[in-house]
């Protein structure tokens, strides 16, 4: 299966060095900078020039090798219906009025239309996580995590054909939704 790797690429045209993959050594990845996937070199991404701000793409990933996985054994709360237009950008999909802009609007993810789950966070272990990253994660093949035992410890993640990492929140949005547990297992635990 491959990964659309552009999903999880920035849109904020302020980095826009995280706006399309990139390849380092014998690695492509894809980051927004909350969110990073590593895969097996794709040689249709380009290198990262030599002047890339990401010096390395490795340190939110170094423990990945050595920490235990599962299935994830919760429940996400249904996606909530989007509404007419988003509010950010007012319905455009692109941040600016220029027929030709390539800036597109991180509230709406260039849809034009709001997204409701926009300030939305959730508990994931210790850890407070955007509930759309969750979501984002979870879409990929095969996904296992490894519960984040600290509030500032990014959860590790592998999926069929590569791993990723997902930054933790400094805190709860003011709209918190709990996720349902599947199994007996308590959410808190590491």
């Amino acid at each position: 299966m491959r990964i659309d790797l552009d999903a999880f690429c920035s849109r904020d045209n302020d980095r826009y060095y995280l706006t399309k993959p990139f390849t380092v050594g014998a690695f492509t990845y894809a980051t927004n900078g909350h969110i990073i996937v590593r895969i097996d070199k794709r040689f249709d991404v380009d290198a990262a020039p030599a002047d890339f701000p990401v010096k390395d793409p490795e340190a939110p990933l170094k423990d990945v090798e050595t920490t235990t996985y599962q299935a994830p054994s919760f429940k996400l709360p249904r996606l909530l219906a989007p509404l007419d237009r988003c509010p950010v950008c007012d319905g455009r999909g692109n941040i600016h009025f220029c027929p030709d802009c390539n800036c597109g609007c991180e509230a709406c993810g260039n849809t034009g239309q709001s997204n409701p789950e926009h300030d939305v966070s959730t508990t994931i272990g210790a850890a407070n996580f955007y509930l759309p990253y969750i979501r984002q994660m979870l879409q990929l093949p095969n996904v296992e995590i490894a519960r984040p035992a600290a509030p500032e410890a990014a959860m590790l993640f592998r999926f069929e054909g590569g791993i990723g990492a997902l930054m933790p929140m400094r805190g709860m949005h003011a709209r918190h939704v709990e996720i349902e547990v599947m199994n007996s297992e308590p959410m808190d635990a590491a």
